[in-house]
């Protein structure tokens, strides 16, 4: 009730645009809501890019000029929420089939989707690099990093990080870290 209440108030002081571009997001959330049911495989990479243009949305409505560096840098955190929510899917398979949820481990099988999340590893490893070698926003990219191989290991201690939940805390966690970049 209190956050709900305090983004009433929130709302009044926000541009007119970001309240557009923040719907436009919505829209089409409620667009992958309603096509996810026909095309299941779509739902990690669906929600990994929803969830990345959510947190970009108020940089681009402020404009900030973006070089390819940022370009990259998006990318990366685009990856780490895909590997996020892969290692989730992969740890709820169980769940999700008793629950009649799609997912891409439903559909791929687990050595198929450990195997997109192997690459999708190498690919962060393949970006990290060519930021380090660009000079640029080289501590925001090994920040990325570091989220990823935390999320690595979520997934290789997956057995012990299912009890509890455990890697639900930890992987949403890791997404904590930029505010290190703060620092």
């Amino acid at each position: 009730m209190l956050a709900l209440f305090v983004d009433i108030i929130i709302i009044f002081f926000l541009p007119l645009q970001l309240i557009y571009a923040g719907s436009m997001l919505a829209a089409l959330v409620v667009v992958f809501l309603v096509i996810q049911a026909s095309i299941p495989w779509i739902k990690e990479l669906s929600i990994a890019i929803i969830y990345t243009s959510g947190i970009l949305l108020p940089s681009v409505y402020n404009h900030i000029e973006l070089r390819t560096s940022h370009y990259i840098l998006i990318s990366q955190f685009l990856v780490t929420a895909f590997i996020n929510l892969l290692i989730f899917s992969w740890i709820d398979t169980r769940s999700d089939r008793h629950d009649g949820l799609n997912s891409i481990v439903k559909h791929a099988g687990k050595k198929t989707t450990s195997l997109i999340i192997w690459s999708m590893i190498l690919v962060q490893f393949f970006l990290t690099a060519s930021q380090i070698l660009k000079g640029e926003v080289v501590k925001a990219s090994l920040i990325i990093l570091f989220m990823t191989m935390l999320l690595l290991l979520v997934f290789k201690k997956r057995q012990s990080a299912e009890t509890n939940d455990t890697y639900r805390f930890l992987g949403d966690a890791v997404f904590m870290l930029p505010l290190i970049y703060m620092l």
